[in-house]
């Protein structure tokens, strides 16, 4: 599945209906087929500081973020599927991989997914419907005005990658 946001907006339904996700969408989309597969996932938030020296930012930004510290929040989820609990990480395709996206090239069905960040803190949430919001809520507790604003360039480059997989 492509990493972009949903156009329609950032739910369960317009990810899987348009086939297109961000960490948010795709993990709130696993949390629910895990819970009707009988399992009992864990949805998490986790904080972290973007590295702007990952071969898929431009320059333009790596230049204009160099001044700042810029705060993203993480999705993913955690689940028992059997053999003990594993992390989940879905966020962009295996293909990316080639572009230095964080990826897990195997799973064995047993193991860690590779996680694309390194946490600072992590908060588990029970409440799936206000995900968003407390999410924009810790961006904003996080970040300068113009730290969200490098954050959102930073996403829509990452979406930029759409159809390279």
């Amino acid at each position: 599945m492509p990493y972009a946001r949903p156009s329609r907006g950032n739910t369960v339904r317009d990810c899987i209906t348009e086939w297109t996700g961000t960490c948010s969408a795709k993990h709130m989309a696993a949390h629910e087929w895990l819970t009707l597969m009988g399992h009992a996932p864990q949805f998490w938030m986790a904080c972290y500081i973007m590295d702007f020296k990952r071969p898929y930012y431009s320059d333009q930004l790596r230049t204009a973020a160099s001044a700042y510290r810029v705060y993203d929040v993480h999705n993913f989820v955690t689940c028992d599927l059997g053999h003990g609990e594993i992390t989940i990480d879905i966020t962009f395709p295996a293909p990316l991989g080639r572009h230095g996206f964080p990826i897990t090239q195997d799973w064995e069905g047993n193991n860690n997914f590779t996680l694309c960040c390194d946490p600072l803190e992590r908060i588990a949430l029970h409440d799936l419907n206000s995900a968003d919001q407390h999410k924009r809520s810790w961006l904003q507790s996080l970040n300068t005005s113009k730290a969200l604003r490098l954050r959102e360039a930073a996403i829509l480059e990452m979406a930029g990658y759409v159809g390279t997989d």
